[in-house]
């Protein structure tokens, strides 16, 4: 291969990697949009057609991100992909659910909680779970926050500094100039 097949594909993967950031963004942006309309709805019916559209936009984003994080610069917030395990099991399945948790070593009490659990816990792990899961509601979705902030109590008051979205090696994150600012470096 030589350097300009190299650079070539260097350049290719650059604007792949752009088209998904933009891509992204722009799924995003739709689902804080909608989120911005179901918060200044009074109707029911449209507040449920809402609903409806911010889970299937976020359903789509976790296909689109697969097992990826997607971080947002310029607002700090990550979009993690995550299983979503919601509502009892059915009392058909049952008997399934607790040979299946038997299987997995545990001795299963019949308490809703523990199972979406064990279920979100086996499809983070790529395990295989028995068809109808249970009778549980399961789905792909993504969980979308703030990472991790870092909090220093100053004076008794406590100071929240936001994680930084800088990585290279020279940049100064907001907690570094906190801790050279009151917590200086003595020779």
């Amino acid at each position: 291969m030589t350097k300009q097949d190299e650079q070539a594909d260097i350049e290719r993967i650059a604007e792949l990697n752009r088209e998904k950031e933009r891509q992204s963004q722009s799924i995003l942006n739709a689902i804080d949009q909608l989120e911005e309309d179901f918060l200044f709805t009074q109707d029911a019916r449209q507040r449920r057609r809402l609903e409806r559209e911010i889970a299937a936009a976020r359903r789509a984003f976790a296909q689109h991100l697969g097992d990826e994080t997607y971080i947002e610069k310029s607002r700090s917030r990550a979009v993690v992909p995550i299983w979503f395990v919601g509502k009892i099991p059915s009392k058909k399945y049952k008997e399934a659910a607790r040979e299946w948790m038997r299987q997995r070593g545990l001795d299963w009490d019949g308490s809703a909680p523990r199972l979406r659990h064990e279920v979100r816990k086996a499809l983070q792990e790529n395990q295989p779970i028995p068809e109808g899961k249970f009778g549980l509601h399961v789905e792909r979705t993504v969980e979308i926050g703030n990472p991790r902030e870092s909090t220093f109590y100053l004076l008794g008051k406590p100071h929240y500094i936001p994680p930084s979205i800088d990585t290279g090696p020279k940049a100064k994150t907001k907690r570094d100039v906190f801790a050279l600012t009151f917590c200086p470096e003595e020779d």
